[in-house]
């Protein structure tokens, strides 16, 4: 496992004499999408090889995967001398200055851009390697919109912490978490704290989607006001931790939510709202890796959170 770039990784086991590759394919949206396999000579042998891993909570969720398959005599974990970075900027990109007037979209990249593209807003890229990030400007709204696709646990502070320092200061998360309480599928939840499993909480009052509570519960079951659990990996999730925050009343759980959490904390001139669409019944049978049916019920949640949030993002640039 590496934290390198695939041509570094290639090096490093080409001087092991593994010379020949094969891309294993993966479907989108694997926390490690290059994975490949190599294959040194007579004798034959082969090295499973995961490259770009990159964040400390990816780490330690990719190595749980690899310890609990129990499919491999040993492992490791090369790191790089200088981590791969989460994204690189383009020159537009390394250019761009922002108002605090201007938004950054965090999450559900596509649907985001699907709406702003069919109201003529015009795309342009901000980076040429790494996360997808996105521009959309119009030529009749001065506002500018970022829009940035999901990362995971601890890569979520480097979108923050990058778009606060070129201006931004109105930002929009849409994540997806477990179901501790008795939620359903679709159901959106609007937390107020987020806490670990040894209960080190962190508040959240001020996180803004409570705003527009009122509009979104007469489109979806919105759960308002709530504290969310955090985990570093999904296998952290033991019934025995679940079970122990229901009767906490922690209702449900995510990778990134604690890290929203702390930076609003520590950045009082910014406004966040973080919602959350219920992707799984954890203590229940219905998750999403079951069946894709359940995606149709996650999106039409979604469409619905982004038709509000959008009509109010414009009314404030137009008042």
């Amino acid at each position: 496992m590496h934290d390198h770039p695939v041509a570094e990784a290639y090096q490093f086991h080409q001087r092991d004499g593994y010379s020949t590759f094969y891309f294993l394919q993966t479907r989108r949206g694997q926390l490690h999408r290059d994975i490949y396999l190599a294959v040194g000579p007579q004798p034959h042998s082969y090295r499973v090889i995961l490259t770009a891993v990159r964040g400390n909570d990816r780490q330690a969720n990719v190595l749980c995967q690899i310890q609990r398959t129990h499919l491999f005599s040993n492992y490791h974990f090369v790191e790089s001398p200088q981590t791969q970075p989460l994204f690189v900027f383009n020159p537009q990109g390394k250019a761009l200055r922002l108002d605090p007037k201007d938004v950054l979209l965090f999450g559900f990249k596509g649907n985001w851009a699907r709406i702003l593209l069919a109201q003529n807003w015009h795309q342009s890229p901000l980076v040429k390697e790494g996360l997808d990030i996105d521009l959309f400007t119009h030529p009749a709204i001065k506002q500018k919109i970022v829009v940035a696709r999901n990362a995971y646990g601890d890569d979520t502070d480097r979108i923050l912490d990058v778009f606060y320092k070129k201006g931004i200061r109105q930002i929009v998360y849409l994540g997806l978490a477990g179901a501790v309480a008795d939620y359903r599928v679709g159901d959106v939840v609007i937390p107020k704290a987020f806490t670990d499993r040894h209960y080190n909480t962190v508040p959240f009052e001020q996180n803004f989607a409570g705003a527009y509570q009122s509009e979104l519960a007469q489109l979806v079951n919105v759960r308002p006001g709530k504290t969310q659990g955090w985990v570093q990996s999904l296998f952290d999730e033991t019934k025995d931790l679940l079970l122990d925050w229901r009767e906490n009343s922690v209702v449900s759980v995510d990778v990134e939510g604690l890290y929203l959490a702390k930076f609003a904390k520590a950045h009082s001139d910014l406004r966040i709202a973080a919602l959350f669409v219920i992707s799984d019944e954890t203590l229940g049978d219905i998750t999403i890796e079951e069946s894709n049916a359940f995606r149709g019920v996650i999106d039409e949640s979604v469409g619905k959170l982004i038709s509000v949030l959008f009509s109010r993002l414009m009314s404030q640039s137009n008042p």
